[in-house]
């Protein structure tokens, strides 16, 4: 005798369904609410922007201090150079802002870090800064750290040219 022949036939018939539509039956509240966490967690996770280091961070801030409307400086590019020292860091960033006479200007500002966070020079425009300016901002790098720099990098750049021309 069968093992199922005192079951009746519809008890039968789900003994031998096999497949996915069982395993659906079973799970499936437990897939869509796997489903329900997992993508609100996936789009927060690839809107967020792009952080770079704390040494972004620090040259960001110095260059606010340095331009007359910090609210409109606007990271164009991010290069990393090579350091001079190894433990160091060097970055050239590539901004826009609007000067003291209402006009939009693209500058270049390097940032050069020895092993930790010790500013060793900076560059405007690849003309370095004063040494005392150099030293009375290296001694506000330990404030800037611990107000917690904004460290977002500049997103993609646009393909059209027309995206790129300011009024």
């Amino acid at each position: 005798m069968s093992p199922s022949a005192g079951l009746g036939k519809s008890q039968a018939v789900m003994e031998k369904e096999t497949g996915l539509a069982p395993f659906l039956r079973r799970n499936g509240r437990m897939i869509l609410i796997g489903f329900g966490i997992f993508l609100p967690l996936f789009i927060w996770w690839g809107l967020r922007p792009v952080k770079g280091t704390v040494h972004l961070g620090v040259c960001r801030t110095i260059i606010e201090l340095q331009i007359p409307y910090p609210e409109t400086l606007r990271l164009t590019a991010i290069e990393k150079l090579v350091p001079n020292e190894p433990g160091g860091a060097a970055l050239r960033l590539y901004f826009t802002h609007i000067d003291g006479f209402g006009q939009n200007r693209s500058e270049v500002f390097e940032c050069l870090f020895g092993p930790g966070l010790a500013l060793e020079g900076l560059k405007r425009n690849r003309v370095s800064l004063p040494p005392e300016k150099i030293a009375r901002l290296a001694a506000t790098v330990p404030f800037i750290i611990a107000a917690k720099p904004n460290r977002n990098t500049p997103g993609r750049p646009r393909d059209d040219l027309m995206s790129l021309k300011k009024d």
